[in-house]
């Protein structure tokens, strides 16, 4: 065969196969009814696939992709402007200093285990959680009362997490002389 007849019997094959998937995609979406299937009388089969699906899978392939997942950092040193943020501020504290939150952790479980790993700031975890919670789940307002005092609490935190650093390297710089010595 000459290689105009390969090419015709290339098309010819890639056409067979469009339609054979076309056919079998219409298949799938078409709803089957009671009344379309001859042997079962209470037979009733919902689409797999849906318009709505197929528009919302053409619509994520022709938007533009994301480069990448860009986290938003934290700047704990800034004072929080909401109860939720002093909180926000707590958890992103004890995940960067090794005591992360868990993902099905409620808080009250967190803030205790928190207080179990930094002792001294046991009082202003536990003042902050109890804002935390009227502010989340009660009828307070995030920027209302509470805010003066959540922002205390969290500095409060936020100054004896630092001291408790600078001791620690302070220790560790004496160690390390001693050993040395």
């Amino acid at each position: 065969l000459g290689p105009e007849w390969i090419l015709l019997i290339r098309w010819v094959a890639l056409g067979i196969g469009l339609i054979i998937a076309m056919l079998l995609i219409w298949r799938f979406t078409r709803a089957r009814r009671a009344d379309d299937a001859p042997d079962a009388e209470d037979a009733w089969r919902e689409r797999v696939f849906s318009a709505d699906l197929a528009k919302k899978q053409l619509r994520d392939l022709l938007r533009r992709r994301r480069h990448g997942v860009r986290t938003h950092l934290i700047d704990l040193s800034r004072p929080p402007r909401t109860v939720r943020e002093a909180y926000r501020y707590l958890a992103t504290l004890g995940a960067r200093e090794g005591v992360a939150r868990a993902e099905p952790e409620t808080a009250t479980r967190y803030s205790a285990r928190l207080s179990r790993a930094w002792p001294a700031s046991d009082t202003p975890i536990a003042a902050l959680t109890a804002r935390y919670h009227r502010v989340r789940y009660g009828d307070h307002l995030d920027p209302g009362p509470d805010l003066a005092a959540a922002v205390e609490e969290w500095e409060a935190v936020w100054r004896q997490r630092r001291e408790a650093g600078e001791e620690g390297e302070q220790w560790a710089e004496t160690s390390a002389t001693t050993e040395s010595g």
